[in-house]
């Protein structure tokens, strides 16, 4: 089975806007020459740019300064249809004079305006093996960060379910963290006698306890937190009455603690 969840084995989304379809199309091959899973595709104009982002999602866009539409059009574009990728320019010896043209040796004014633009990498286009590079990275670079995205999605999904389960279960569970309750289901509070687990979180654990019980349990507490812990004791409940109930501690971590 294709592990196509792993960054490793992405599909990079190539997008090049360029008016030199060949040397675009061999671009293309050396890409695919250099082990890197590509599906790639050219526009020159407005029209063929706009066509592409709305028919697709993009992983690294290289735009060439000889392309029909400007750099800053294209970049307005980017963010008119919500594609966050990384941008490459590759500009020609000719384009060096230019109002938007970079000093190849020298990072200059115009330079540091492009990368404050969103322009992740400027690439002459004389240098082919670099823009190689480049690419490969960025495209790299981009397959983490989403493959990082879909982790996070997925952890918030695997938490949510965890908190639902957490939520319905018929066990008294609470987390507590310096005798303060960060959270407590509907069957703890029920124990206590309260009607709603609001009330019972904001109080403190010891003050759950009977009066004749507090130092054994704040003592057992601090074990707690390296190794399991149980103890049976008095506990008070909303009401005012007391009841005898059996304490179970384990470590864990919640919310980053």
């Amino acid at each position: 089975m294709a592990k196509t969840d792993s960054p490793e084995h992405a599909v990079t989304h190539l997008l090049v806007v360029t008016d030199d379809k060949v040397t675009t199309n061999r671009l293309i091959s050396n890409l695919r020459h250099e082990g890197l899973a590509l599906r790639g595709d050219i526009a020159s104009d407005k029209k063929q740019v706009t066509t592409l982002l709305t028919q697709d999602q993009w992983d690294v866009l290289v735009y060439y300064d000889t392309a029909e539409i400007a750099l800053d059009e294209l970049l307005k574009l980017l963010v008119k249809h919500e594609q966050d990728i990384p941008v490459i320019l590759v500009h020609s010896t000719s384009s060096i004079a230019a109002a938007e043209s970079v000093v190849t040796k020298n990072i200059d004014a115009d330079a540091l305006l492009m990368f404050r633009k969103g322009v992740r990498d400027i690439v002459p286009a004389d240098r082919p093996n670099q823009l190689l590079v480049s690419i490969t990275r960025e495209a790299q670079q981009y397959a983490q960060k989403k493959h990082q995205r879909r982790m996070e999605i997925k952890q918030q999904g695997l938490e949510k379910r965890h908190k639902q389960l957490l939520s319905d279960s018929p066990l008294a569970i609470s987390y507590i963290r310096d005798g303060i309750h960060l959270y407590c289901n509907q069957s703890y509070a029920d124990i206590f006698a309260y009607t709603g687990i609001d009330t019972v979180s904001t109080t403190p654990f010891l003050n759950l306890i009977s009066t004749a019980e507090p130092a054994a349990v704040k003592s057992l507490l601090s074990k707690a937190e390296d190794s399991p812990q149980s103890i049976t004791v008095l506990v008070r409940k909303q009401d005012g009455n007391e009841a005898e109930l059996l304490l179970n501690f384990t470590p864990v971590e919640y919310l980053g603690k």
